[in-house]
């Protein structure tokens, strides 16, 4: 018999009570209930009249308080507690059996658990650690005023239980449990935010799962948090652990062995997103045997579809074998929410694929944004994985295709009301129809609900009428239990004849059964409750958090009417986010379409959407104040305040869907583009590519359709942004030039500086750097004559980096030190950070070493510190360079590696390329890379795909280098010129002397001493002229070996 099975007083939570023969005690009276909780409080310990009666009225006892005491005593034994409470000489004593108090059992769970992990008994641990965790509901005796006499021990109590939660997830670190604990350490992390054992258990969970940047910003934030509220430094042990992490000590790390026979996988999150287990399902033995079965074993990944009409139970039977399973799929547990019954858009196999890459740790810039094109990243980061994947509510055998992996070790299980034969018939799924309860497992679910005593007929009754579909029969039981046992026939009359009315009547048709069990359910609701139900089925987004449902009704206590609707199971809840079951969506939204007139639901719909968009408002001030926005409209809601940047950037993170999922939902209504347009500088930072192009789309359609000037340029301007991320620079000026058009019409002149702006980089992408310097120019002076300093300051380091391009290093120090002075007047963190970097390798080139290092070192701590990955890869890119061009080619490796791989982690090719050619000259210089040549070939490819000519001419330099170091002179040369014709068309005048340089010394590889002299001198006045000092005295030492000075 479990644990569960014999506790018979709870306190863990809500006082529960079950009487001798199991069945659960109703006390209504908070008295009785608070006395009650007192003694369980004190099991076994005589309990002075005087300490009861001071905590059953706080302090102010009436005069009747003994008499009143006597009374409850009383009516405890008659109803709970029989012969156990017995009278002492001064009071009271409630005898309670070894096993019968859950906060008894969860103690002693407790000492056995800490004993096994003394003897590194890890699996024992966590087991005896994680049941008696299991055991806790809520808060002490949750639900009552609890007088001060019972303070400490209950602190006591909650203290056992958070230091046996750090020591379950010790047991877990201890053994290989890393990826499993991350995200319940966050929560952990968010609600204790000075407990310092978290913190280090979180450090290192981030660690091991290959986050070392995120457990290094973690021990950065806790430490500026104690600094600045407490004035102290974290605990010793932290700040070691820290400084471990920065050392990558080997002996933090945790190494298991891959299956016999089967390859390691790149390192990467192990993402566990299913929802929580159905711990009591009921009558599914059958099932689970038979999905048991179809694990996989070799050969054709398994798929399996559960297929049924709605509420039969399919998603609660996938996700608990998910659950039983869980050890055969080391890699991950992935549900997705299809979406394909619900009464919004169903998901699109692209915003699929997108989430389930998310989950793998791929960054948002590096999905693609075609279907094909993510479907092919999917597979491949899965081939060979262990996987398993739920995907739930499928609407069709299209919508399931893209996402089904090619690797033999994973498994998919479908969820569908539809039988999707296409998949069976050319996918070779296995069907399993999942049908309702068979009759007795129906009662079965009822009585754990309604107690052994419950009429087994009216049961039978009640199963029938709720067609013996678990969700119905779970919604009605939830509201039989808040009656009492009397009233029971009727209700189960009322279920029965609700089933027969109206145009749902169909006698065989279980469905008319289930709306009736959610009507009776939503008639009994209070009115607010009732109205809160209706308006959540509005809501296009899976999810939301009450904070957000409160805009949604016009008063109430939300928190509490979401609990009701939580406990009625007609609402389910996730952590702090609470959903409706398709099934209850639709039928809230139905209820609202019938009940609320279409103008109290367009009012709810705008609060929601000004909810939104004061939290987006709030999070741009945050993270992006110097990008230019819409201008507040005079009825603006007030931003919502966040704590710092890394909550707003969470809170972002956690919205995303339900903002792409609103901004398509409102249509034509302004909110649409205000959100898109709020969104801005999010998409800029993380670029998820597709929501980018989806919710401004939207937006643009409803700008249009409106005719809005300001909206139409805002709207043209994201546009142009995501197509030149994408590396389309011919949509790209498409959108901008509309929007310019735009901006002018709207007499907006901030805008037109904007836009302006944007178009001066894509020319400089193509390699035309005058008129990108040109049109730099033009929008300084309007942004100095409109006084926009923090814009003034974006566009100085613009013209900095053209001119640093141009091989005009001087002016391009000057330029980008006053835009490092104007960002750090303007307060913009993000500016300086990379401002920083870029100033660093522009003194590098000037070969001002000393300053160029700290000011990269610097670089390199800002950029971690705003989570700025193309900065940081600027910064340790000039390390790379400051390294070579010190002679010190071993000491360039390590840092050229880190910029290549950031680079690419940002999706940036242009960046990427430079420093992976970097990276491969480097390592030839340090003694390594043998096949140089064909790394520098792949960074030329990857320019030239990207239309980077920059970047190409750079990889065009590198390969012709590499060609030399391994004795190829003429290609060499062929090389050089190919990239000196190229750089010299586009300006980029440092980068055509060094082109020169690498020609003189292959001419002077064939023994041709002319034509090297010639081209050596060349080189030598162009690098001399740029202010590139390493450069020049390479050419100058070149020059004297041609015999030429």
């Amino acid at each position: 018999m479990g644990v569960r099975e014999t506790v018979r007083w709870r306190i863990l939570g809500p006082l529960a009570v079950r009487d001798a023969a199991g069945e659960p005690v109703t006390l209504r009276a908070t008295k009785l209930r608070l006395l009650l909780g007192v003694l369980l409080l004190h099991p076994g310990t005589p309990m002075p009249t005087s300490l009861l009666i001071d905590c059953l009225w706080d302090g102010r006892a009436p005069r009747s308080a003994r008499a009143n005491l006597h009374s409850y005593v009383g009516a405890l034994r008659r109803l709970a507690t029989g012969d156990r409470l017995v009278r002492t000489p001064d009071g009271y004593q409630l005898r309670v059996e070894p096993g019968e108090l859950d906060a008894e059992v969860f103690e002693r769970l407790v000492a056995e658990g800490r004993r096994a992990l003394d003897a590194d008994d890890l699996d024992t641990a966590t087991g005896r650690l994680g049941a008696a965790l299991a055991l806790w509901r809520g808060d002490i005796l949750a639900g009552m005023e609890l007088p001060a006499p019972l303070r400490p021990l209950v602190t006591r109590l909650h203290e056992v239980r958070l230091s046996t939660t750090e020591d379950r997830i010790d047991a877990l670190l201890r053994g290989d449990g890393h990826a499993d604990v991350v995200a319940e350490l966050i929560h952990h992390v968010e609600a204790h935010p000075l407990r310092e054992r978290f913190q280090a258990q979180l450090m290192l969970a981030l660690h091991r799962g290959g986050r070392t940047s995120e457990a290094l910003a973690t021990f950065r934030r806790f430490r500026l948090r104690l600094v600045d509220e407490l004035g102290v430094e974290p605990d010793p042990e932290l700040q070691r652990l820290h400084r471990r992490i920065l050392a990558a000590d080997p002996t933090l790390r945790v190494h298991r062995e891959p299956a016999p026979g089967r390859p390691t996988t790149e390192p990467g999150p192990v993402p566990r997103t299913l929802p929580p287990d159905v711990a009591d399902l009921v009558g599914r033995d059958d099932l689970l045997r038979e999905l048991d079965n179809l694990l996989p074993d070799t050969g054709r990944p398994p798929l399996v579809v559960l297929v049924g009409i709605a509420g039969a139970g399919k998603t609660a039977l996938a996700v608990h074998w998910a659950h039983r399973v869980a050890k055969r799929f080391p890699d991950g547990l992935v549900h997705v929410n299809l979406l394909g019954w619900s009464s919004g858009t169903p998901l699109t196999p692209l915003a699929a694929l997108t989430r389930c890459l998310w989950a793998f740790g791929v960054p948002a810039r590096q999905i693609p944004v075609d279907a094909d094109g993510a479907t092919a990243r999917y597979r491949t980061l899965l081939a060979e994985r262990r996987v398993l994947l739920v995907l739930d509510n499928a609407r069709s055998a299209e919508q399931v295709r893209p996402l089904l992996p090619t690797g033999g070790d994973c498994m998919t299980v479908v969820t569908s009301r539809d039988r999707l034969t296409g998949l069976v018939a050319v996918d070779h799924a296995h069907q399993v129809t999942v049908p309702p309860l068979a009759h007795d497992d129906a009662v079965t679910l009822l009585r754990g609900v309604l107690g052994k005593s419950a009429d087994t007929g009216l049961l039978a009754d009640l199963a029938d009428a709720c067609g013996r579909l678990p969700l119905a029969l779970r919604i009605a039981a939830a509201k039989c239990a808040e009656r009492p046992h009397d009233e029971l026939p009727a209700y189960v009359a009322a279920v029965t004849a609700g089933g027969r009315l109206g145009e749902l009547d169909v006698d065989d048709d279980p469905q008319a059964s289930v709306r009736a069990a959610f009507g009776l359910s939503y008639r009994h609701l209070a009115r607010p409750h009732r109205v809160l139900f209706r308006r959540l089925g509005l809501v296009p987004g899976y999810d939301v958090t009450a904070e957000l449902a409160e805009a949604l009704v016009d008063d109430g206590d939300v928190t509490s009417a979401l609990e009701t609707l939580t406990a009625a199971h007609m609402v389910e809840r996730h952590g702090d986010r609470y959903s409706l079951h398709d099934l209850l969506r639709a039928y809230a939204g139905d209820e609202a379409r019938r009940v609320d007139p279409e103008p109290v639901r367009a009012a709810a719909t705008g609060r929601l959407c000004r909810a939104y968009r004061a939290g987006v408002e709030g999070a741009a001030r945050l993270l992006y104040a110097h990008m230019l926005r819409l201008p507040p409209e005079p009825d603006a809601p007030e931003p919502r305040r966040f704590a710092d940047a890394d909550e707003a950037r969470a809170w972002l993170d956690a919205e995303l869907a339900n903002l792409v999922a609103l901004v398509q939902h409102v249509g034509l209504r302004p909110d649409a583009w205000l959100l898109a347009d709020g969104l801005r500088g999010y998409f800029w930072l993380r670029r998820p590519m597709a929501d980018w192009l989806a919710t401004t789309s939207a937006g643009l359609a409803a700008a249009t359709a409106d005719g809005d000037p300001r909206a139409l340029a805002a709207m043209h301007l994201s546009l142009g942004q995501a197509e030149r991320s994408l590396g389309h620079p011919d949509r790209a000026d498409h959108h901008l030039a509309r929007a310019l058009d735009a901006s002018e019409r709207a007499g907006w002149p901030e805008m037109q500086a904007s836009v302006l702006g944007h178009l001066a980089v894509t020319h400089a992408e193509r390699g035309e750097i005058q008129p990108a310097l040109r049109l730099m120019q033009q929008v300084l002076d309007l942004n100095r004559g409109l006084g926009r300093w923090a814009s003034v300051a974006v566009t100085l380091g613009n013209i900095g980096a053209l001119r640093y391009l141009s091989g005009d290093l001087h002016r391009a120090r000057i330029d980008t030190a006053e835009a490092l002075r104007l960002y750090g007047e303007t307060g913009n963190a993000a500016g300086v950070a990379l401002t920083t970097a870029n100033l660093g390798i522009t003194t590098t080139y000037l070969g001002d070493h000393d300053v160029a290092r700290r000011l990269l070192t610097e670089g390199i701590r800002r950029c971690e510190q705003v989570g700025d990955p193309v900065g940081r890869a600027m910064s340790h890119y000039g390390m790379a360079r400051l390294h070579g061009d010190t002679g010190d080619p071993a000491g360039a490796v390590p840092h050229a590696a880190t910029a290549a791989e950031l680079a690419r982690d940002a999706s940036d090719p242009n960046l990427h390329a430079i420093c992976t050619m970097e990276l491969a000259l480097a390592s030839r210089a340090a003694g390594g890379a043998p096949d140089v040549v064909e790394r520098c070939v792949a960074a030329r490819d990857g320019a030239r795909a990207a239309g980077a000519t920059y970047a190409e001419g750079w990889a065009l330099v590198g390969l012709a280098r590499a060609y030399r170091v391994t004795g190829r002179a003429d290609l060499a040369l062929a090389t050089a010129h190919e990239a000196a014709v190229l750089v010299e068309r586009a300006g980029y005048r440092l980068l055509a002397g060094e082109a020169q340089r690498v020609m003189a010394e292959a001419h002077l590889d064939n023994g041709d001493l002319p034509a090297a002299a010639t081209t050596a001198r060349a080189a030598l006045d162009r690098l001399s002229a740029s202010g590139y000092r390493a450069g020049a005295r390479h050419a100058r030492e070149l020059l004297a070996r041609t015999g030429a000075i």
